[in-house]
């Protein structure tokens, strides 16, 4: 195994410097936010889909734009406020634009779900958004891979292995759904055996007893009726299981395909930080280790029992 270098010298390029990193951070932040905010809306006010969308995208885009001026591009940003936000708003019509074509295209044309709509515009916006904000909103004049010397950046450059583990990982999953045309590429899931005729139900349940404030004590729903609390440590107490939350009840099916997903990427990234502190070994050999072990025959074989 490749042996650690010392990351005291840290190295950054055109792709990979302090202001992508944190605009890469800050994005995914506000992107999470807005599915929070978006499904708050919707179960715990009642507001119809599209007003919550709306309402979200709104709030996040401002939250945005004050992490973008204070935090990635606070060091060489020109012009004054007024301006700013005269080019930001362009910004936003521009995404709001390109959203609703990709609504048109992916979910009427194409009859996708709604979920590949969010995941072909999230990719658009970071990439459009960056060099938009940072040559005309910002006005930025500086170059981007002078920036090294953040906090974020050098945790960043000291886990890179980690994060490319995953990230190939991550790659790797979505090739299989859409040649498998499983969500967010399709309808099918991987709802199968145990996981189809059990968490499924289970999920369900504890999807409207959240939703409804209901206690975990008992439940009249299995059988005659039987502990929930036992069912719940049993199969449903993993925090990814709030994961489900982000969804709506009638996509609980898909909820719970994106938690496969997400397992099988966080136990690539496990496994490479299992070798850089234990086997000192953190390269791109730790990195395809990592993928390794997150598709091994195990993982294949057996992801259906997620607890």
């Amino acid at each position: 195994m490749t042996k650690v270098t010392s990351d005291n010298k840290v190295k950054s390029s055109k792709l990979f410097n302090g202001e992508t990193v944190n605009y890469s951070f800050c994005f995914f932040v506000v992107s999470m936010l807005f599915l929070v905010f978006k499904q708050l809306l919707k179960i715990a006010f009642s507001i119809p889909a599209n007003i919550s969308v709306a309402v979200s995208f709104a709030v996040c885009a401002a939250v945005l734009f004050i992490m973008n001026k204070k935090f990635v591009f606070n060091h060489s940003q020109r012009g004054s406020l007024v301006k700013q936000i005269i080019f930001y708003l362009i910004n936003i019509a521009v995404d709001f634009g390109f959203f609703k074509v990709s609504e048109f295209v992916f979910k009427s044309v194409l009859d996708n779900n709604t979920a590949l709509v969010y995941l072909v515009s999230a990719f658009a916006f970071c990439f459009f958004n960056y060099y938009f904000q940072r040559l005309i909103v910002f006005d930025c004049r500086n170059k981007a891979e002078n920036n090294y010397r953040g906090r974020l950046f050098k945790a960043f450059y000291s886990n890179r292995f980690i994060l490319l583990s995953a990230a190939l990982s991550t790659v790797c999953i979505m090739f299989v759904f859409l040649v498998s045309k499983l969500f967010p590429f399709g309808n099918f899931t991987v709802m199968r055996m145990d996981l189809y005729h059990q968490y499924g139900p289970l999920f369900c349940e504890l999807y409207d007893r959240l939703v409804n404030h209901q206690g975990f004590i008992y439940s009249w729903v299995s059988g005659g009726g039987s502990s929930f609390l036992g069912n719940y440590f049993n199969y449903l107490s993993s925090p990814f299981s709030l994961l489900i939350l982000l969804f709506d009840r009638k996509e609980i099916s898909f909820a719970i395909t994106t938690l496969v997903a997400l397992k099988g990427v966080l136990s690539s990234a496990s496994f490479a930080i299992y070798l850089k502190h234990s086997q000192k070994g953190h390269s791109y050999v730790s990195a395809a280790f990592g993928v390794f072990y997150a598709f091994c025959g195990y993982f294949l074989a057996y992801y259906w029992n997620i607890m």
